[in-house]
């Protein structure tokens, strides 16, 4: 249905509105980052319409939006949540990884990079990641030692990025 207001044509439909579980399967391996416009949206609308949150989904879902927008301290409360509910999952810390990073707090993602991989061994985005927080550090043996990790595991990026990192001087 159109509706046009102030001159603007807006559809609205409200058929392509996915349910949460659906929603949340869609987004569990996007990394917040990367995440189109349109699924953006659905986070938000999805997340907003949690005004109590009391599963570990839900708080998942209110993380990866309060992620999505740059709200790290509220994605790390919400993280932490899931992990009291759902102590066993390497996406949620992985995630709580990212909003770490970004707050500067490096030594706490570099604990939840490590969970994450110690719950999925294979978890190449979590070494990938893991590696730019030692990149921050400074500390060029572990950042090779990571970018080699999620090199072998697959993860085209990292092959790139150690290619790059091995041949300049850091």
């Amino acid at each position: 249905m159109a509706v046009i207001a102030g001159g603007v044509v807006a559809c609205q439909n409200q058929s392509t509105k996915k349910d949460p579980t659906a929603l949340l399967t869609e987004i569990k391996d996007i990394d917040p980052r990367d995440i189109s416009a349109e699924l953006k949206a659905e986070v938000e609308a999805a997340a907003k319409g949690i005004a109590d949150p009391k599963t570990a989904d839900d708080f998942f879902l209110k993380a990866y939006a309060a992620q999505m927008n740059g709200n790290y301290g509220k994605a790390i409360e919400y993280y932490q949540k899931v992990i009291e509910l759902r102590p066993d999952d390497a996406t949620t810390y992985n995630n709580m990884g990212i909003s770490y990073d970004y707050n500067q707090d490096y030594d706490d993602a570099i604990e939840s990079f490590e969970k994450a991989v110690a719950l999925k061994p294979d978890y190449s985005e979590a070494y990938l990641n893991m590696a730019g927080v030692y990149d921050y550090e400074e500390d060029d043996d572990r950042v090779v030692e990571c970018l080699k990790k999620a090199a072998q595991l697959g993860n085209n990026t990292a092959r790139q990025m150690l290619k790059e990192y091995t041949a300049t001087d850091n």
